[in-house]
């Protein structure tokens, strides 16, 4: 590979900027392409072979459409090698497909409601009925957490006390026609995990302790704190949802609770800063050399 292409909405933040000096220190020509500021040739495609570059997706599908898969699609058609590779983008682009391959592949996940319509007082308390076990503290209201199907960093989840505020904002939601999310218990006594994974292997885990103020499990919200012994089991956890993914590389976020291992997300496009500071790991160096890697294949 001669040329590296950053595919970004945000060539400004800490993993861009990582992953280009990276790329640069490894002498490879490099520029940064924003898909949704650049014309898409839909009819033919360019003459120029691309079959010397490597191409790092780093959009995030938040927008709700893919005309960035779409861009690097035809990259792709013109010899580029693109990382993450498409199918694991397709398969995993939101939380609701997300959903679909974890039951495909029977892989433990926190259980939750996806809908686009106005609920029913039946609806609803089947929902709640379903989500019941995951409240075990009796002296307090059942919590539920409200995501949309494509957030980021911790964006666009909320979480609701109580039966009657879960009545409320459904009703709001519906009331703007915002009807794109999903519906999970909030397991507030669960264990957070961040594990960073790439197709030679683990590159590094982080327990994550949560802010006081801030509910959300992201590792951009709270603190993190290096793992020297993490539970049995962990990584083959992690590992056989990353395999079965296909990704390149990913960060996967799970919980532990009441002795069972959950995946929260497979993120295609994680950030690291945090965990290349609590490692002491060259994640920006490990995810070009996979990519280039898999060119050679």
């Amino acid at each position: 590979m001669k040329n590296f292409i950053l595919l970004s909405e945000h060539s400004d933040i800490q993993s861009s900027k990582r992953l280009l000096e990276t790329a640069m220190s490894l002498g490879l020509d490099t520029k940064v392409i924003n898909p949704y500021e650049c014309l898409l040739d839909l009819t033919s495609s360019t003459s120029k072979n691309l079959s010397d570059t490597l191409v790092l997706h780093r959009v995030t599908g938040i927008k709700h459409e893919n005309y960035d898969l779409n861009f690097s699609g035809m990259l792709q058609a013109n010899g580029a090698k693109i990382v993450n590779n498409l199918n694991a983008f397709e398969k995993l682009r939101d939380k609701e497909q997300q959903a679909v391959f974890f039951r495909q592949h029977q892989i433990a996940v926190i259980p939750a409601f996806g809908l686009r319509k106005r609920l029913g007082p039946t609806e609803l308390d089947k929902i709640i009925e379903k989500l019941s076990p995951y409240h075990v503290d009796p002296k307090t209201p059942p919590a539920y957490i409200i995501k949309t199907t494509r957030g980021n960093q911790g964006v666009g989840t909320n979480l609701i006390i109580g039966v009657k505020s879960l009545k409320s904002i459904l009703e709001t939601l519906w009331a703007i026609r915002d009807q794109k999310f999903l519906i999970q218990p909030f397991l507030k006594e669960a264990y957070e995990y961040r594990i960073l994974a790439t197709s030679k292997g683990i590159l590094g885990a982080i327990q994550r302790t949560p802010d006081q103020n801030d509910f959300r499990a992201n590792a951009h919200h709270g603190t993190a704190c290096k793992l020297k012994n993490l539970p049995a089991g962990l990584i083959e956890f992690a590992q056989n949802a990353f395999f079965k993914s296909g990704a390149n590389y990913a960060a996967l976020d799970l919980f532990l609770w009441q002795d069972q291992f959950m995946v929260v997300e497979i993120n295609l496009v994680p950030g690291f800063r945090q965990m290349e500071a609590i490692t002491g790991n060259n994640v920006a160096m490990e995810i070009i050399q996979t990519g280039l890697d898999e060119g050679k294949k």
